[in-house]
């Protein structure tokens, strides 16, 4: 699922993962893709038991990458309202 703006350029990035992991284009295609439509967030809906796992292999993947994820960024502290990540 994506959300553009007002001129069609993708700003969020939308991923659901409920039984499978992550593919090879996750997250890094994703990342590039934000970046060449100056994209904003990319958003990892899952269930909370699956949370941390998701989250250690998405930074596993960005560090293969060679990516840096801020360091305010934790799937601990991610705030949970109503089953939706804010």
């Amino acid at each position: 699922m994506l959300g553009v703006d007002k001129d069609g350029n993708e700003v969020v990035l939308c991923e659901m993962k409920f039984y499978v992991g992550l593919t090879s284009n996750q997250p890094n295609a994703y990342i590039e893709r934000l970046i060449k439509e100056n994209g904003k967030v990319l958003v990892f809906i899952c269930p909370e038991q699956k949370r941390v796992s998701l989250w250690n292999k998405v930074k596993e993947l960005c560090r293969k990458d060679n990516r840096i994820l801020s360091e305010e960024i934790d799937a601990v502290n991610i705030k949970w309202i109503n089953n939706r990540i804010m």
